[in-house]
């Protein structure tokens, strides 16, 4: 695939998520980042801190950039209150103010993007295949989003943000079981290789219980010829790869 799934995931959250605080964040960090005098200002404020620190300004064509925007935002929420504060800051910046609700939602934003940033760097940063990680991944990343969407449901009858969190954990999930339906086309591939990873074998279809696949050959236009069949084998399912060359 020309595109990270998981980085498309992560661009249309946030892109939900906007309805609530995220246009506030991204422009604080605009505003500081963007002027060499605002930026000196903000450090300066950082006195406590060995290595006085900038925000970050996400990009959406760079991978984890709202994620890593939003964390530092968090780490440094005390000192971009103190900014906003300054005599010396524009008027115009008090508007940006968020509240401790806001932030709280900022929190969980990060908390439903962190597997997302993981899998991401783990994936771009290795200099190995991962496509036998890519069914694991998947399945991961399923979970945590149902794990979080059932938690921040219960919250829904206290928080008054809560039903936009969930409306944009909805549109990730169905962006992502998008971008699952295509390893349809090369479920071969994708098979075989989580199949013969050593460390991975069978597992992965543990939970399929009695149930016999059968999958069509795969003929090449060179007449090569890889045919498969039930080699889903676990608890009674058997598997069998013939390989035959013209």
């Amino acid at each position: 695939m020309s595109r990270n799934p998981i980085h498309v995931t992560e661009c249309n959250s946030c892109h939900g998520i906007k309805l609530l605080t995220f246009i506030q964040v991204r422009e604080l960090c605009k505003a500081i980042v963007a002027s060499p005098q605002r930026l000196a200002q903000f450090k300066e404020l950082q006195r406590d801190i060995q290595t006085p620190m900038g925000l970050i300004q996400d990009v959406k064509t760079r991978w984890n950039s709202t994620f890593e925007m939003l964390t530092r935002a968090l780490r440094l929420q005390s000192y971009i209150e103190q900014w906003i504060a300054l005599s010396t800051t524009e008027e115009k910046y008090a508007e940006l103010w968020l509240s401790k609700g806001e932030w709280a939602q900022v929190q969980e934003a990060i908390v439903f993007l962190k597997p997302l940033s993981d899998y991401t760097h783990a994936i771009s940063t290795g200099q190995h295949a991962t496509i036998h990680n890519a069914f694991f991944i998947y399945n991961d990343i399923f979970d945590h989003m149902e794990k979080q969407r059932k938690r921040i449901w219960k919250r829904a009858g206290i928080t008054t943000w809560a039903s936009g969190f969930l409306s944009a954990t909805k549109e990730c999930q169905r962006t992502f079981r998008k971008y699952y339906s295509r390893t349809e086309k090369q479920s071969l591939i994708y098979n075989l290789a989580t199949i013969l990873d050593p460390s991975k074998k069978l597992s992965l279809y543990a939970d399929w219980g009695n149930l016999t696949v059968q999958d069509p050959s795969v003929m090449q236009p060179n007449t090569d010829c890889i045919a498969y069949s039930e080699y889903y084998k676990y608890v009674g399912i058997s598997l069998s790869v013939f390989v035959s060359f013209a």
